[in-house]
């Protein structure tokens, strides 16, 4: 029998694999990391805060579902 995965979202539609639900700490780490490099310019430092955001909000939003 074959284990049948299902295929991954389209890139850029904001969804996260259920497999991939542990690395989100990974994730915001990662982020925090490059924000602090010094030679990050604007548009990168407000592009990671972008994704901190939203990374915050879907955890927000999946912890007020349950």
């Amino acid at each position: 029998m074959y284990n049948v995965q299902a295929a991954p979202a389209k890139r850029g539609s904001g969804q996260v694999s259920l497999k991939d639900i542990d690395k989100l700490d990974k994730v915001a780490q990662r982020l925090k990391d490059l924000k602090a490099e010094p030679s990050l310019d604007a548009k990168a430092t407000r592009t990671i805060s972008e994704l901190e955001s939203s990374l915050e909000k879907a955890c927000s939003d999946d912890s007020s579902k349950h």
